[in-house]
């Protein structure tokens, strides 16, 4: 198994994690994703001046090596016109990381790929929906859990400032973390109320 980060701030930006998760799916050497977490609003870290990101992390069953797997990962943010000309950590379409690979795979050779991700125990966006998912895992070379590094974040302004939210309508989202908006049901067959369709006109 291997984790992977993806986030968005630019554009449609649920669109653009379900096209991405999409198409990581039909990359060849990917069995599956596996999981996904839940969804994470949160405003842009070190770069202020842009719109807030949306993030989350999915799960993925691969016979892919890092190497592999990172360059094709680049190659689905350059189809979705990802713009590398831009200062790091600026905004973007779509950015993918590899975070961890299950098998505790250890690389250091930056810029081309760190495994663990080199920021994955400072981030409260990537540690967050990463805990949905196995908060239970050991983070390879760091001597601690996804948990225990979690809880190191929680009373940091970068924690504080995260929203778990729903898709909605029109591409927006709900913010989960406020009390219930709306709940309905609705049900639309004759036989709704299982009068047999005898008041359907």
């Amino acid at each position: 198994k291997v984790w992977i980060g993806i986030g968005s701030n630019l554009g449609e930006k649920m669109e653009n994690i379900k096209s991405a998760v999409s198409q990581v799916r039909a990359l060849e050497g990917v069995r599956r994703v596996s999981r996904t977490s839940f969804l994470y609003e949160s405003p842009p870290a070190l770069v202020q001046e842009q719109p807030n990101f949306l993030n989350g992390v999915i799960e993925i069953e691969t016979k892919l090596d890092p190497y592999s797997l990172i360059t094709s990962l680049q190659g689905i943010e350059d189809h979705m016109l990802r713009d590398r000309s831009q200062i790091r950590y600026g905004p973007r379409v779509i950015d993918l990381d590899v975070l961890i690979y299950q098998d505790g795979t250890i690389i250091s050779d930056p810029p081309t790929l760190t495994l663990p991700h080199d920021q994955l125990i400072n981030r409260p966006f990537v540690l967050q929906p990463l805990h949905d998912l196995c908060p239970e895992l050991e983070i390879p070379g760091k001597n601690m859990r996804v948990d225990e590094a979690l809880t190191l974040l929680k009373e940091t302004e970068d924690y504080k400032g995260l929203r778990r939210v729903l898709p909605w309508i029109g591409g927006g989202v709900v913010d989960m973390t406020d009390r219930t908006l709306i709940m309905g049901i609705l049900n639309c067959t004759p036989d709704s109320f299982s009068d047999g369709g005898k008041y359907i006109d």
